[in-house]
């Protein structure tokens, strides 16, 4: 019986494999074997292998974080090192001032709805027009587009598909999110804070088993991400690579409690997702999130926002005053004043009318309007300006404003949500894509990728108009336009098609053509001949020569 293909006995040796996955297969297990062997040296009460396992894991390290690079990629001040053995945060606000911020309003309309757009493609589709996501094999650029699964090939998308809906193998009651529940976590964290990560759980075998999306603000880069870096450590380094983040609280890095170890990530271990990178090194390889951008707009959208709420809640600015002239007793005035506030204050004594002593009572208006204390047109500028940042229409949001078509140079509504959609959404969804192919399809089957269905749909309309122009300028048969549309070859025979222009070109084969006009000449020709034989024997007859 053949060994089970995969699975290499220790003993095997090189001549023994016959396949690149033997070879992957035989390659991760060295590795497993070489990090048991450490930690067996590490553990042993032998003072010999106890030297040997750090001295090797020394000369592993000086050789791990060798680079031929000359250039620095992080912040060289001292400031920025906080001896905790992690790259500080350098951002003028903290990811926890960043969620706060993006819990205003209208930050908070964008968000959401930019989610609930991406939620939407958050189900499995066989359909490429329909909205959803699949898998499907790689493709050379050089290939067509489309190609025939095999059976085979339908099993292994279902099971990568199983894989990416459930957030890995998990049973049903076990407290994990599914795809659609990942995906809402994943970017509310990449759109507020510009950090959106998930960690990958493995087995033994190394083997992705799950994923799951964990807190952004939490993660930080290890000094050991920064090749230049001088600080000691005590990492022990897998497959050549050491950890690169690690997970804080208060500013440390938590301890796990039930190993005692720091809570650090391998580079395989934790996606760390960042949209918009910089080469600015005072970022300390940290991103920017569009709220550090907007972050003078929302304080003046709160600020204009809080005080128009103060006007109508506590009313400071009266609408106006009384003057009442002559001489008016003191106590006739007080009881006036008195009365007017029981009939008229406001909520909460908003709008308090002041009361004046004069010879006759005259009211004297100081409010005509309320456009100026209102600020209309400055909270649409500064929504205005927060969309245009996140790249999203305000008609998304339900704003309707004078302006916006302007702003965003589309006039019609169609316009400017398709604008808002290749501008926003898209980027949004190849950045998610991108980062789920890396860290789990790619780790699944690397024959196989994840990609968003129904993203690009065309107008059905515009797709036929141009169909058509091709068929009528000669750039696309009609075969191929009716395999294109029933995805089956054209039965000339059965199918009944009722353009007039292949109705007509089909009656011309029937009634001319070469080899119409080739059979009707044979049939004249036959019957030329028919006629001389019977002339001929009328002849022969009429003259007696017939015999």
């Amino acid at each position: 019986m053949g060994r089970k293909k995969g699975i290499l006995p220790a003993t095997n040796t090189l001549h023994d494999i016959t396949s690149f996955e033997d070879l992957d297969t035989q390659m991760k297990q060295i590795a497993l074997r070489k990090s048991l062997l450490i930690q067996d040296h590490l553990n042993s009460t032998d003072v010999d292998k106890i030297l040997k396992a750090t001295s090797y894991l020394e000369r592993s390290k000086s050789t791990t974080n060798d680079s031929n690079l000359k250039t620095m990629l992080f912040s060289p001040d001292n400031e920025f090192n906080n001896g905790l053995g992690y790259k500080s945060n350098t951002k003028s606000v903290t990811f926890d001032m960043l969620r706060k911020m993006g819990k205003t309003p209208v930050i908070n309309a964008v968000i959401s709805t930019r989610i609930d757009q991406i939620k939407r493609f958050a189900h499995f589709s066989i359909d490429d027009q329909k909205e959803g996501w699949t898998i499907r094999r790689k493709l050379s650029p050089f290939v067509a587009t489309t190609y025939k699964m095999t059976d085979k090939d339908k099993q292994r998308i279902e099971q990568i598909a199983d894989f990416v809906n459930q957030c890995g193998i998990n049973n049903k009651w076990d407290i994990t999110d599914d795809f659609e529940e990942f995906l809402g976590k994943f970017m509310r964290d990449s759109l507020e804070m510009d950090a959106a990560t998930f960690e990958i759980e493995r087995n033994r075998r190394f083997e992705p088993v799950s994923f799951m999306a964990q807190d952004s603000g939490m993660i930080r880069l290890l000094e050991t991400v920064d090749p230049k870096s001088t600080i000691q450590h005590n990492y022990t380094p897998k497959f050549g690579y050491l950890p690169i983040y690690c997970q804080t609280y208060n500013n440390q890095i938590l301890i796990d409690p039930l190993t005692q170890e720091e809570i650090v990530y391998y580079p395989w271990e934790l996606c760390y997702g960042i949209r918009n990178k910089q080469t600015n090194i005072r970022n300390n390889g940290y991103g920017l999130s569009e709220l550090e951008i907007l972050m003078e707009i929302i304080t003046w959208l709160l600020w204009g926002m809080q005080y128009n709420g103060n006007f109508f809640k506590n009313g400071s600015n009266p609408k106006g005053f009384f003057t009442i002239d002559g001489n008016v007793d003191q106590t006739m005035l007080n009881e006036f004043r008195s009365a007017w506030r029981d009939m008229v204050v406001g909520v909460q004594g908003a709008h308090k009318i002041p009361v004046f002593e004069g010879d006759k009572v005259t009211w004297n208006n100081m409010q005509l309007g309320n456009k100026d204390m209102e600020h209309a047109r400055w909270i649409e500028l500064l929504t205005v300006i927060a969309c245009s940042v996140y790249k999203i229409d305000p008609s998304e949001i339900g704003f309707r404003l004078e302006f916006q078509g302007d702003s965003f140079g589309q006039k019609g509504q169609k316009e400017r949500l398709d604008h808002s959609k290749d501008k926003g959404l898209k980027p949004l969804m190849v950045f998610a894509a991108k980062h789920i192919n890396k860290y789990v399809v790619s780790e699944l089957d690397p024959e196989f990728e994840f990609v968003w269905t129904g993203l690009d749909l065309e107008d059905e309309t515009q797709i036929l108009d141009n169909d058509l122009k091709k068929l009528n300028g000669g750039l696309l048969s009609l075969e191929d336009g009716f395999k294109k549309y029933n995805d089956r070859a054209l039965d000339k025979e059965k199918d009944t098609i009722l353009n007039p222009i292949y109705q007509q070109i089909k009656a011309s084969a029937m009634f001319g053509g070469q080899s119409s006009n080739e059979a009707v000449d044979a049939m004249e020709n036959k019957g030329l001949d028919m006629i001389d034989t019977e002339v001929a024997k009328y002849i022969n007859k009429a003259f007696g020569n017939e015999q």
